[in-house]
Parts: structure tokens; C-alpha cells; sequence
């Protein structure tokens, strides 16, 4: 017989690298200096840009990274008038001539929404009150922000298939009943990071209609503190506290992968903040944090991937069935909400043939099966 893969190509798990807040902004407080701790994205590729420093101490060395980067489409629109003294902000656009630049992300990233301003502060002023944009998403935005899809897809050739809330906050049913009418086919709506619990995707149910929830569960800053160096004056005690962590999140990984729960690691793009605060996670800070958890990663069974491959697939395996016709037939059923299927099966025999093309698929051999990608619905000869 055939049966589905939980992974594609029958990998043990899947592993998703998501970073926030991608942004045409820098903050300095080095009179406009450009470093990439002060960088959201402001100087894109550019030497002593955010990304310049990513690419080379990171993506360089782990080219196998795939992910999804949350966007806010219009960012620069919510910059603060007030800011704090010696705080110099400055911010442009994405444009058309961008496109090289989301061309060569895109490589290891697609792209998800993540509002439009993200957020901003009470009367623009810092020291006031700061709000979540989604903290208001209703029907009404609807135009807006299809408005502002579509001109992210002119700019940079990419289609946003989900997203995510800004800080995980939102309006309430009304902001989910907009997302549907976006397109959306999936979300990120929990975090539940470096924890034992609620690792499962679930679907969203959205009156008649339902989208995938994905979940987030790891941090990007997990081995931080035990990979920092240590003062002298530090106590064995905290040498010790620094250590256990260190075994716990080990051991958390290996819950997530021996019981085939996606890995989907939490960062953010901007380490400064406009309320003078250090952003957590961020990926400046967290490089050496990030090399840990993909060293590790490296030597497993995983499927790096970004969030909608990743949740087209999951999409897939809940609503594809495969039913038994007789001895020598099987027929494959989808009737899920994208396009297409997009599924891995698995089986003990090396060919299959499609009854209506009379085509002979030959599978793919991996740990004593035979596996088979990307087949389409019908019916099929074992």
C-alpha cells in the first residue's frame, strides 16, 4: 500500500528560521552612524548593513537555512515624531528598485504579512503609550491593505500566503473573518517558545471556513546566556544555572524532533528600539545562539523550509485520504483549500503507475521505503 509522509520527502521534521519586522528604518545614537546593531534594513546589502553582517556570519555558514520573514508593508509610515534625545531615525521606502534586493532574500526566505505600520505610539511620542496596529484589524481595512499586497507583489515578485499579528495582538473574530478575505492560508497565532506544550499545528476556525495555525516554538536567543563569556567574578552557581539551561533546550530540541513537531525558531530584525530598549530575540545579538541551534540541526533528518511550503504540506496531509479500491489500486483524494496537493507518500514497493496517464513513477529510496513526491490526486496501480 501507499501511506502519506508526515514530511516531505519522509523527513523527520520540518525547521523554519522566522525573523520579524524587516524594515526600511535605522536608529542610531551614534550621531547617524550607520553600524548593524542600529539597522532594521534601511541599508539593505550595503557593507556595515544588518544583512551584510547576517549573511556573513550566519546564512554563509548554514546555506541550508530556509525561512519566513514577517513584513510590515509600510513601516516607515509609523516612526515616532517624538524620540528620545540623541536618537537619530531615519527611514526610506521599498520600491521598484528593490527588486534585486527581495530576489536575493528570497533564496532562503519567502515573506508573510505582519501589518502595515506594525505599530506606533500614542501621540508619536515614545514615552507615550505603545500600540499594536492589529490590536484594531477589522473588515473595514480591507481595501488597504489588499491595496498594499498587491504592491509588495509588483515590487518584489512574491505572494504573501500568511502572517502573523503584530505582538500577537488582534481585534477580535472581525480580525480573523479579514484575514480569510485576504487569501490567507495560514497564520502564526501562538507563541508558546521553549515549551512542552501546544507544539501541534491546529486550524483556525473562521465561521464556515478555517485556516492553518502554526505554531512558534523556539527561541533564537536559547543558548544566549550559556554561550556568553563569563566574568571571573561570576559564581560557580551561575556557571552551573548557565549549564543545566543549556541541557534543558538540548533536550526540548530533541522533544520537538523525536516527536516529529516542526522547529520554528523566533527572531526579530531590529536590535534597537525606539523607546531606547534592546529588541529580543534579534539576530545581531543572537548569531552565536542561532550557529548553535543549526550545528545541532545539521546532523538531523530535517526539511528546511519556509512557512508556506511548510504549511502547504501540513495543509495537504490533513485533508488528503488515500482509499483502498481492490488488491492492486488506490485512489488519492485532496480536498484541501490550495491549488494543488502538495504531498510525500511512502511505500514498500519501488514503481507505481498512474491509471490515467499510464505513466510508471519510480519512487525514491530512503531507510528501507520507497518514496514518492509531489504525486497528483487519481487513481494509481501498486
Amino acid at each position: 500500500m501507499l501511506k502519506k509522509c508526515k514530511y516531505y520527502n519522509n523527513h523527520q521534521t520540518a525547521v523554519s528560521l522566522m525573523i520579524d519586522d524587516l524594515s526600511p528604518i535605522y536608529i542610531s545614537y551614534d550621531n547617524g552612524k550607520i553600524k548593524p546593531w542600529y539597522d532594521w534594513g534601511y541599508e539593505r546589502f550595503k557593507k556595515d548593513s544588518l544583512l551584510d553582517y547576517f549573511y556573513k556570519n550566519f546564512l554563509n555558514k548554514f546555506p541550508e537555512v530556509k525561512g519566513t520573514i514577517y513584513l510590515p508593508l509600510k513601516s516607515e509610515d509609523g516612526l515616532p515624531k517624538t524620540s528620545n534625545s540623541g536618537m537619530y531615525i531615519k527611514s526610506n521606502s521599498f520600491t521598484d528598485k528593490d527588486s534585486d534586493f527581495f530576489d536575493s532574500l528570497s533564496l532562503f526566505f519567502d515573506f508573510a504579512f505582519h501589518g502595515l505600520q506594525h505599530a506606533s505610539y500614542r501621540n508619536n511620542d515614545v514615552t507615550d503609550k505603545y500600540i499594536y496596529e492589529t490590536e484594531n484589524l477589522k473588515l473595514i481595512n480591507y481595501k488597504l491593505i489588499k491595496d498594499e499586497l498587491e504592491n509588495f507583489y509588483r515590487i518584489s515578485n512574491n505572494v504573501m500566503s500568511g502572517g502573523k499579528f503584530t505582538g500577537y495582538h488582534y481585534f477580535n473574530e472581525e480580525s480573523f473573518e479579514l484575514i480569510k478575505k485576504l487569501g490567507f492560508k495560514w497564520w502564526a497565532l501562538r507563541l508558546s517558545v521553549n515549551k512542552k506544550k501546544n507544539n501541534s499545528h491546529s486550524y483556525i476556525k473562521i465561521k464556515s471556513d478555517k485556516i492553518l495555525d502554526l505554531p512558534t516554538n523556539l527561541n533564537g536567543n536559547s543558548f544566549k546566556t550559556y554561550l556568553e563569556k563569563s566574568s571571573n567574578l561570576k559564581s560557580y552557581y551561575y556557571s552551573l544555572k548557565k549549564f543545566y539551561r543549556k541541557i534543558q533546550i538540548e533536550n526540548y530540541l530533541d522533544y520537538l524532533y523525536s516527536n516529529q513537531y516542526v522547529i520554528t525558531i523566533q527572531e526579530h530584525f531590529q536590535n534597537q528600539a525606539f523607546n531606547g530598549k534592546i529588541q529580543t530575540p534579534n539576530i545581531f545579538d543572537d548569531i552565536l545562539s542561532l550557529e548553535y541551534i543549526y550545528s545541532i540541526i545539521r546532523g538531523c533528518d530535517v526539511w528546511h523550509v519556509n512557512n508556506s511550503k511548510l504549511s502547504h504540506y501540513i495543509e495537504s496531509y490533513d485533508s488528503t485520504n488515500i482509499k483502498k479500491i481492490n488488491e492492486n489500486t488506490i485512489k488519492i483524494e485532496y480536498s484541501g483549500s490550495w491549488n494543488k496537493m502538495f504531498l510525500s507518500f511512502y511505500s514498500s514497493y519501488s514503481s507505481i503507475t498512474n491509471q490515467k496517464t499510464g505513466k510508471i513513477i519510480k519512487g525514491l529510496y530512503k531507510n528501507n521505503l520507497w518514496i514518492y513526491n509531489n504525486l497528483e490526486p487519481g487513481l494509481y496501480t501498486i
